[in-house]
Formats: structure tokens, C-alpha cells, sequence
């Protein structure tokens, strides 16, 4: 868990920054998500939680968190529908 709360915190000071592509990191979120490991799927709904905030939820990145939330891990879903794609 602590990994997961230092990946989550410098990526979040990536993307107040600018720093990265965004293309690269959905790339990233898409082959760690589809190992179907905990750890993996972790990594990978933080970093989709910050590369679709950067993009405002385009297409692909709603695609990767509805992928997230279908996950064979438990712990990976919750993660993945703790997120909010838009506010009411």
C-alpha cells in the first residue's frame, strides 16, 4: 500500500507539472492492467486516476477504467470505481 501511496503522490506532482505523455502512460496503464496481477492493477488505477484527470476523461481513458473495474482482483476494482469521472 505504501507503494501504491508514493506512485499515486509523484504522479499526481507529474501531472500538476505537466511532465509526461500522456499517450506513453495509457500505454503503460493498459499492459500492467492486463496481467491480471494485484500489484499491477494497483499501479495501473493510479495512473489511471492521473491520466484521466489530465485529460478531463477522454474516450480511451474511460475505456482503461471501465477495463480497471472488470478486473480479476478485488482490490483492483475497488480502486478503480473509488474513481469519479465527473461531478454532478
Amino acid at each position: 500500500m505504501i507503494v501504491g501511496q508514493t506512485l499515486a503522490t509523484r504522479i499526481s506532482y507529474a501531472h500538476r507539472n505537466g511532465i509526461g505523455d500522456t499517450d506513453t502512460l495509457l500505454t503503460v496503464v493498459a499492459r500492467l492492467g492486463a496481467t491480471g496481477e494485484t500489484a499491477e492493477g494497483l499501479f495501473a488505477a493510479a495512473l489511471t486516476a492521473t491520466g484521466g484527470a489530465r485529460t478531463e476523461w477522454s474516450g480511451p481513458w474511460r475505456t482503461q477504467l471501465r477495463l480497471l473495474r472488470q478486473h480479476p482482483v478485488p482490490d483492483v476494482r475497488d480502486a478503480a470505481y473509488a474513481e469519479v469521472t465527473a461531478h454532478e
